[in-house]
């Protein structure tokens, strides 16, 4: 026969609790929603969605402006493709327009709005700032691609 106290059903409701403290607070780090790049590297937005269960994965949801890269005919392209969570930052690789190239890649919240994005290709390192944005009205579907 098994009897339950009252400091047992408190301790599991209190264990219970502080796990979906944890849980919901891992469902706000993932920056999920529309980013958009800075106005010097073209000023496209990406949005990021998550990706094959946990990963991250980002897509072009608005094209550059100034007659910049990405272009109208780039929006669904794929520029992070799954990505994984390690520590505090997602690390995978991302399609850099401007040089055709894809790079290594980390990417961390500076904040509620700010995305640190930095990626290495060769010796060649660069970090760029991601703000927060409202995504476009018009924007692709997730491609298979990209998922």
């Amino acid at each position: 026969m098994c009897f339950i106290t009252k400091s047992a059903v408190f301790s599991c409701l209190t264990a219970f609790a502080i796990a979906a403290s944890f849980s919901a607070a891992r469902a706000q780090d993932f920056p999920e929603g529309c980013w958009k790049v800075p106005v010097e590297d073209g000023g496209s937005v990406n949005v990021i969605f998550k990706c094959q269960g946990n990963k991250l994965c980002a897509e072009v949801a608005a094209p550059a402006v100034d007659n910049k890269k990405p272009t109208k005919g780039d929006l669904g392209k794929c520029v992070v493709n799954r990505a994984t969570k390690t520590g505090t930052m997602w690390k995978g690789q991302i399609y850099i327009f401007a040089y055709d190239v894809t790079a290594e890649m980390e990417l961390k919240r500076k904040g509620t709005n700010v995305l640190d994005v930095s990626g290495c290709y060769g010796i060649i390192c660069s970090s760029k700032d991601w703000t927060k944005t409202a995504c476009p009205s018009q924007r692709p579907a997730h491609p298979a691609k990209c998922q």
